[in-house]
C-alpha cells in the first residue's frame, strides 16, 4: 500500500529542519532587522553610481533578459578587473542593486564589472552557472577595450554569487 495522505509539513527534510525552518534559515530579509532600509540605501547609492558612470551599463552578453553586464572602467590603463556576482538565493536581487560597490575598487584603480543572470526558477542552477561563465568569458574578451587587463580578472560574489564563483 502507498501512503496518499498529504505530506507532513513538520517533517524533517534536512539536518533536523522542517520546511519552515529551512525557509527561515535562507530568508535574510526577515533575519536582518531594518533590511528594507538597508536595501533602499543600496538602491539610492547604486543610482548615484550609475549617474556618475553611465557609459557602460547593461552591456549584453547573452540572449536572455538579465544577460547584461555593467562595466565601470578604472581611470588608468591596463587595470585589474573585479567581476562581481550578486547574490539573492539565486531567486532575487539584481546587479543594479549593487552598482555602488564599484566605488571602492574604482578609487584604487580597479575596474569593476557586475554580472546579471537569470534567476531561478526561470533558470536552473546549471543554466545560471553557464550564464555567469559566459559573462566572465565576455568580460575577458572585451576587457582590453575598456582599459582593463584580461589577465588580471578577479571574481568575488555576495551570498549565492559567492557560491557561483566556486563553480
Amino acid at each position: 500500500l502507498r501512503d496518499v495522505s498529504p505530506p507532513n509539513q513538520n517533517m524533517s527534510i534536512y539536518r533536523g529542519m522542517d520546511q519552515a525552518a529551512l525557509d527561515a534559515a535562507y530568508n535574510n530579509t526577515a533575519a536582518v532587522s531594518d533590511s528594507a532600509h538597508i536595501l533602499a540605501d543600496w538602491e539610492r547609492r547604486s543610482a548615484q553610481t550609475a549617474a556618475r558612470y553611465p557609459h557602460h551599463l547593461d552591456l549584453r552578453y547573452g540572449p536572455r533578459e538579465r544577460n547584461r553586464i555593467d562595466f565601470f572602467p578604472a581611470a588608468g590603463a591596463n587595470a585589474p578587473a573585479l567581476v562581481f556576482i550578486h547574490g539573492g538565493y539565486w531567486q532575487m536581487r539584481a546587479k543594479e542593486t549593487f552598482r555602488f560597490l564599484a566605488e571602492g575598487p574604482l578609487a584604487h584603480g580597479i575596474s569593476v564589472a557586475s554580472i546579471g543572470y537569470t534567476l531561478a526558477p526561470a533558470a536552473s542552477l546549471r543554466e545560471i552557472v553557464d550564464e555567469v561563465s559566459s559573462a566572465i568569458t565576455w568580460i575577458a574578451e572585451h576587457a582590453a577595450g575598456f582599459g582593463a587587463d584580461p589577465a588580471r580578472i578577479y571574481v568575488p560574489g555576495w551570498s549565492a554569487g559567492g557560491h557561483l564563483t566556486a563553480m
